[in-house]
């Protein structure tokens, strides 16, 4: 099975139960079935339709002002307890996209992360897929 396929499988048709943010660009997504997706660095951002609804600089400290936005609580707001309708990987790239069921949301993570692997996916079944910096996606040992 392909590295896309293997992708495709584990987040399709999957409930995104949790979004957490750890510092440094690391985002993680929790799937029902214990699918885990880290952006490790990587830019992502949500869509609502054709418009951007979040990105994931957006819970940092603008301008300099000392308010902090609660980025990490819109996120969940707008993410968490959708369920993945479909995945689309960009061949030439590694960019992901997960579109959610009902209401135009989808996340696209750019695979520009600051190692050698844009962003990470496994799951409990032991898949483990990496974005390489290439732009295929390969094998990533935990």
């Amino acid at each position: 099975m392909s590295f896309a396929s293997q992708v495709s499988d584990a987040l399709t048709r999957r409930q995104l139960t949790d979004l957490s943010y750890s510092g440094g660009g690391q985002w993680m997504f929790e799937f029902a079935g214990e699918a885990r997706l880290n952006t490790a660095g990587s830019p992502w951002r949500a869509l609502v339709g054709e418009q951007i609804a979040f990105r994931d600089s957006d819970h940092i400290d603008r301008f300099g002002q000392g308010k902090m936005d609660d980025g990490i609580g819109d996120a969940r707001r707008l993410l968490v307890g959708r369920e993945v309708e479909a995945v689309r990987l960009r061949p030439d790239t590694g960019d992901l996209l997960l579109r959610f069921f009902g209401g135009g949301v989808a996340v696209e993570v750019i695979n520009i992360g600051a190692g050698d692997d844009g962003w990470l996916l496994w799951t409990s079944r032991g898949i483990r897929v990496a974005a390489k910096h290439t732009g295929e996606l390969g094998p990533w040992a935990a």
